[in-house]
């Protein structure tokens, strides 16, 4: 039976971005329309280049936060299936070379790496985030990421 470990990242990787975009690319808009009627104007050009300086650096941000996260993992007893953009990969808890966590700064989720002894699909390093609560469908996080190298541990011997 698959047991989530980790909740879709569906939102920080996708939702997230669009809006932030899409409102700063509204911001410029009306402040370029607004522009055209009364002429081109100090504080239209400081608005625009604002905005475009906090796109930057959301996007400097969203790489070096979300963009190496895998969307989607689950615990098959012996292994661990993780689904990323469209890609599945099933890894056998004996070939998981090193397990390391770190509590991120909002505290309600861990984010949780693994290092392959062999390369996949998916790279040699997968990183996911786990919440310390519900996932968004309800369920309970399952995991207990001592429980899981104390695993990995028993599956390598």
């Amino acid at each position: 039976m698959k047991k989530p470990i980790s909740d879709s990242t569906f939102f920080d990787k996708k939702v997230f971005p669009t809006l932030l975009f899409s409102f700063l690319t509204f911001i410029v808009v009306a402040v370029q329309l607004a522009s055209e009627e009364n002429g081109p104007s100090t504080v239209g050009l400081i608005t625009t280049v604002c905005a475009f300086a906090m796109a930057f650096f959301g996007y400097v941000v969203m790489q070096e936060l979300y963009v190496e996260l895998i969307d989607e993992v689950y615990d098959e007893g012996d292994s661990l299936l993780f689904k990323n953009s469209g890609k599945e990969v099933r890894v056998c808890l004996r070939d998981i070379h090193s397990i390391s966590s770190e509590t991120t700064s909002t505290s309600t989720r861990r984010k949780v790496t693994l290092l392959l002894s062999q390369q996949t699909d998916l790279g040699s390093k997968l990183t996911f985030y786990v919440r310390d609560n519900l996932l968004p469908s309800g369920q309970k996080v399952v995991v207990d990421i001592d429980e899981l190298h104390n695993r990995i541990e028993q599956a390598r011997e």
